[in-house]
């Protein structure tokens, strides 16, 4: 099946310098480093609830959890990178 597919393709050569694996956020220290660049605060009620209604399907979560992981490890990036802080103020957006 493999010649198949791939025969007459074009070979694609491709190197990866870093590779997170999902779920590692928690595991690798991110969630205290992104501690230290944002004033973090509880959510309160009536956002978790909204939260938890959105997020109705395994597939919707899933989704959310990997955009979290990318926003977190790229929001303690630039955290680590000379900057004393992030406003908390300041959309994410604002950095993509």
């Amino acid at each position: 099946m493999n010649e198949l597919l791939l025969n007459g393709k074009t070979p694609l050569d491709l190197e990866v310098r870093e590779f997170q694996y999902s779920g590692e956020s928690r595991g690798s220290g991110q969630l205290i480093k992104l501690d230290g660049s944002i004033a973090q605060q509880e959510l309160d009620d009536q956002t978790k609830r909204l939260v938890i209604e959105e997020l109705d399907t395994q597939e919707r979560s899933q989704q959310c959890f990997s955009m979290l992981e990318n926003a977190i490890s790229f929001l303690v990036t630039i955290g680590s990178s000379g900057i004393r802080g992030i406003d908390g103020n300041t959309l994410f957006a604002t950095y993509v």
